[in-house]
């Protein structure tokens, strides 16, 4: 795409803040859950604005789920977690479901 950095990240802060409505979130890949990883984070996108600090893949899909309009998971990684939520990962790896 296009757009990088904070015009990329523009359109899920408007998403967040109620300015894009309807929109429809969608998802494609496992999401890793940051609670097994201790210290860190396995994937994040943006930063709060209010602490500075990287927002994981899981705080936008409980930010924005609840106001989207529909939410897709597509394949079987975004839906079950796939391949990467098999035993021993140490992401934690999960679909959206979870």
């Amino acid at each position: 795409m296009f757009e990088q950095g904070d015009e990329f990240m523009q359109a899920w802060y408007d998403a967040e803040a109620g300015k894009l409505d309807p929109f429809v979130l969608i998802l494609e890949g496992s999401l890793p859950n940051e609670k097994l990883s201790g210290d860190g984070y396995f994937a994040a996108m943006g930063d709060n604005r209010d602490t500075g600090q990287p927002i994981t893949t899981t705080e936008w899909i409980d930010r924005l789920a609840p106001k989207a309009a529909a939410v897709v998971a597509v394949g079987t990684c975004a839906t079950y977690g796939g391949i990467p939520a098999m035993k021993n990962n140490p992401t934690g790896a999960m679909g959206l479901w979870d």
